[in-house]
């Protein structure tokens, strides 16, 4: 009882202290799902706080379809506007490592102003099979008039274990071989756990260390010490785009495709590669299935040809550069498209 007091009031006093403090600070904004492997929880806000230390805390928030908004601005009433943008994808659609205003999906909104209403579906480490069963579990009622998916490596590549590939091995499928579910792996105790802000706490300072032991920050900032991926395209995300493709159409919305331009080729403009980048390779492919193909990557090429930096330096994201250069080019391909 002694010992157990010992450890139990310093915790106490510790979770009741950091409570006192403000909103959970997190470094993760997803939860274990049934159908979907882990989505947002809906109508839930915290504060963002980087294990890298190279993005400011801010808060986020997600409505009640897990979509991300602005928590610092007044929601705006919709419903008028002749055109509806969702925004599918992993975490550089859900962009946490900016605040939501200078993410490219609020910056696209902004430029569309009321011919549009935008929204942010993208959720961490999400592939097209997940994003594939988001459109039929959420995002299909919304009834878009445009729909646009932004692909990244490893939704292909199978290193980080966040391919459809991946994903697929975890599926439920039904009579038919269709995939109905992948359910997350979260325990119960894990769900108790994240509820308390000095469990999220304790795990920041660890993830912080395991990323220093893993990235040196000298090594990442070196020149060629950043590797990537570069997969050619290649099935089942070939078969699970086009199927995406099929429904969203078939619902009577518009579909692009759209792919995460290289950050080794923007981080060393000045070196010679062999061969396509992911993007190249997935733009040759949309165009021979006529699929509408929204390309970044020439744009970031010839950015990065200036020495401008898009991508933060550790964390693999857009930085705010990188988000403004992205939503030009999507705003400046949406528009003709819109009634």
């Amino acid at each position: 009882m002694a010992l157990a007091l010992a450890i139990g009031l310093p915790m106490i006093g510790a979770e009741l202290f950091l409570r006192a403090r403000g909103p959970l600070r997190v470094h993760g904004v997803t939860f274990s799902h049934p159908v979907l492997h882990h989505a947002h929880k809906p109508g839930w806000q915290a504060q963002i706080e980087s294990f890298t230390s190279e993005y400011d805390s801010f808060p986020v928030a997600f409505d009640q379809d897990g979509c991300r908004y602005d928590p610092q601005v007044a929601p705006a009433k919709h419903g008028n506007e002749p055109n509806r943008v969702a925004f599918l994808g992993d975490s550089f659609v859900e962009a946490y490592q900016v605040p939501y205003s200078d993410s490219f999906v609020a910056r696209v909104e902004r430029d569309l102003g009321d011919r549009a209403w935008v929204r942010n579906y993208g959720t961490t480490s999400y592939s097209p099979i997940l994003s594939l069963l988001q459109w039929r579990t959420v995002v299909r009622t919304w009834k878009p008039t445009h729909v646009v998916f932004m692909l990244y490596t490893n939704d292909v590549d199978r290193s980080t274990a966040l391919s459809d590939a991946d994903y697929l091995e975890k599926a439920v499928l039904d009579n038919h071989g269709e995939v109905t579910a992948i359910p997350g792996t979260e325990s119960k105790v894990e769900g108790f756990l994240r509820q308390f802000h000095l469990a999220w706490e304790l795990m920041r300072v660890y993830r912080g260390l395991q990323h220093r032991a893993m990235h040196p920050k000298a090594a990442n900032e070196s020149a060629g010490a950043f590797t990537e991926p570069n997969p050619d395209v290649s099935e089942p995300t070939t078969s699970i785009l086009l199927k995406l493709k099929r429904e969203i159409e078939s619902a009577g919305a518009r579909f692009s495709l759209t792919v995460v331009p290289s950050k080794l080729r923007n981080l060393n403009p000045t070196v010679k590669y062999d061969g396509p980048e992911f993007s190249d390779k997935w733009k040759v492919w949309a165009a021979s299935q006529g699929m509408d193909f929204i390309d970044l990557a020439s744009a970031f090429r010839e950015t990065s040809s200036k020495g401008e930096l898009l991508f933060f330096k550790e964390d693999i994201h857009f930085n705010s550069a990188g988000h403004q250069l992205t939503s030009q080019i999507l705003s400046n391909a949406l528009r003709p498209a819109l009634k």
